[in-house]
């Protein structure tokens, strides 16, 4: 039996929603050198207005660097953050894992 081995070096900018989409093809395929590649290149789209839906995505694909970005990133902007609509489309597991981190580390509105 031969397995198939994927090297990714390729360093490509490609649109936030493309990358988004690959992502969740290489974590059903179980891709992960083109899963992190994915990640990385999602990092710095990460914003106010989508790091709520970008972080349930995320946890969706299992991409667990790209969840921490984003979890980090909303508890620097809180404030900011929880006033998009995307926050509040959260999943409830989320929202409840985001309030309670920003109330255990003490992160307010300001």
């Amino acid at each position: 039996m031969h397995y198939a081995r994927w090297e990714f070096n390729i360093n490509i900018q490609v649109r936030l929603e493309f990358a988004l989409d690959l992502l969740a093809l290489a974590d059903q395929y179980l891709l992960d050198p083109l899963k992190n590649m994915c990640e990385k290149s999602i990092y710095k789209s990460i914003d106010i207005d989508n790091v709520a839906y970008m972080l349930g995505t995320a946890d969706a694909r299992q991409a667990k660097e790209l969840q921490k970005r984003c979890f980090d990133f909303i508890m620097k902007h809180f404030g900011k953050v929880i006033g998009t609509q995307s926050f509040t489309e959260l999943p409830k597991h989320l929202l409840e894992e985001v309030l309670f981190a920003a109330s255990k580390r003490g992160v307010y509105v300001r």
